[in-house]
């Protein structure tokens, strides 16, 4: 009988055991279920964060973000949803003890870092094969550089001393009396050389807005009305700045047209190093020439881009400046080397510098410069009329009539299957100045986006975001710690 109790008793102890030991497996099973649902609870909602991108910024410009105050809801929106989603998931039996949104990661910060991470992404994947290489490939991988040997003869011309004395046309002059034989030349028929009109009083005259008038076509309709950038988030880093360039169209100072040349003359290192941005822009922004999407707030976006204007016949008018000043020093570089252009501009810079008692080296190059602006003009005009310009000039090509600029502008152009569009300079000029162009294309997605999301704000756009949650169950905190990112 006493070996009947002792192991009774000891299968009672080894039962009672193995059912503590069931219990606390039990036990620990319920904790790291609890523990393990609390995290699928937390990841999903946080994914239902990540889901909830902007859509039509997505559909129109392919970039991934989400408004961390729900579209005018608050800066808590994203917490009290999550608590709200996350207790949801959980049930009755959990509790979200505490939640706080450690850190959003910013579409703007870093300098608009994760938004140009997603530009290189769609650019690479979308748009391959469709880089700015062609428009190396039409300029022959260069750009509008002007050699030193053109600005060493108009430094020597600048400091010329062949000064035409002021003359007293009653008196005889003898070819003797004058050592350049083009001015002796030019004396014999002085008198009706000076009813030649100077091509600079046509230049000098014009405006930004004669131009405009000139180069646009008829059909084109340009909005005046003035877009409110006040809390753009260009305006909001730098300011509204009105910086702005156009040629000096009185070509009566060789120093200043030397600046001139130079301003947009080189370009072909910031447009390979800007590719992305470029293809990008120019896959989802409007310009002049062509139409991406509707109902966007300025009809010339890219102009916008490039000059930061309020208005698109501002924007149009500023574009169109920068444009002639890309064309101006390869137009003018082609002239100073032709030699029969040369002979040209010497017929009518001799008497003219008799006149104006100016070096006569000097009003050549002068006059070189005044030739070129207005080819310059007639070019864009052709590139706003949908042709494709050749980027170098040749004789063939060269348009305007130095005796009839004014009418010359009027002249058809012809288009070539290898030129360059009105994009393209586009991207040639935003490749100038491609920060500031980051931050208005920011400016354009968020005042089209408030079309449609009107409390939508470019400074709440966020691409991620750090996320710390305790739970409990059962008398047990669990603690999380989850990121987010697109």
């Amino acid at each position: 009988m006493n070996n009947k109790g002792s192991v009774t008793i000891f299968l009672t102890l080894v039962l009672g055991a193995i059912l503590l030991l069931a219990l606390s497996c039990i036990g620990v099973v319920e904790y790291r279920l609890a523990e393990s649902k609390g995290a699928m609870a937390v990841r999903s909602s946080i994914s239902g964060i990540r889901a909830d991108y902007n859509s039509y910024i997505f559909e129109n410009y392919h970039i991934l973000l989400f408004d961390k105050n729900g579209n005018g809801r608050g800066e808590a929106y994203v917490e009290e949803r999550l608590t709200r989603d996350i207790q949801h998931n959980l049930g009755d039996a959990y509790a979200v003890e505490e939640l706080r949104v450690d850190d959003y990661e910013l579409l703007l910060e870093d300098d608009c870092s994760a938004f140009k991470d997603q530009i290189v992404e769609h650019s690479g994947y979308c748009l391959a094969g469709q880089g700015v290489e062609h428009i190396l490939e039409s300029t022959g991988f260069q750009d509008g550089t002007v050699s030193d040997a053109i600005y060493e003869d108009m430094d020597a011309a600048n400091h010329s001393d062949a000064i035409v004395e002021e003359t007293d046309m009653s008196q005889q002059t003898t070819e003797a009396q004058i050592e350049d034989p083009e001015l002796a030349e030019a004396y014999e028929t002085l008198a009706p050389l000076f009813d030649e009109e100077d091509p600079r009083d046509f230049t000098e005259d014009l405006t930004s807005e004669g131009i405009l008038a000139i180069v646009a076509p008829e059909d084109m309709e340009i909005n005046s009305s003035q877009v409110d950038l006040s809390s753009t988030p260009s305006v909001e880093r730098w300011g509204y700045v009105l910086t702005d360039y156009s040629i000096d169209n009185d070509f009566d100072d060789i120093d200043i047209l030397k600046k001139d040349i130079g301003k947009y003359d080189s370009w072909k290192d910031q447009l390979k190093s800007a590719g992305a941005g470029l293809l990008y822009s120019s896959h989802v922004f409007n310009c002049a020439t062509e139409t991406v999407q509707e109902d966007t707030v300025f009809a010339f976006e890219l102009e916008y881009i490039i000059c930061g204007k309020k208005s698109d016949r501002e924007n149009l008018k500023s574009t169109v400046n920068r444009l002639i000043g890309v064309r101006f020093p390869v137009n003018y570089s082609y002239l100073v080397s032709s030699s029969a252009k040369m002979r040209e501009i010497k017929k009518i810079s001799i008497p003219i510098a008799i006149q104006t008692l100016v070096p006569e080296p000097i009003v050549r190059y002068l006059i070189a410069g005044c030739w070129a602006y207005v080819e310059s003009i007639f070019d864009v005009r052709c590139l706003l009329q949908g042709d494709r310009q050749d980027f170098f000039k040749s004789s063939a090509t060269w348009k305007t009539d130095l005796n009839n600029l004014e009418d010359s502008l009027n002249m058809d152009g012809e288009d070539s299957d290898t030129g360059l569009c009105y994009k393209d300079y586009l991207l040639i000029l935003l490749a100038l100045d491609m920060e500031d162009g980051y931050y208005r294309m920011l400016d354009i997605i968020e005042l089209n986006t408030k079309q449609h999301y009107r409390e939508f704000d470019m400074n709440n756009a966020a691409v991620g975001l750090t996320l710390d949650v305790t739970t409990s169950y059962g008398g047990r905190q669990f603690y999380y710690r989850e990121n987010i990112s697109y």
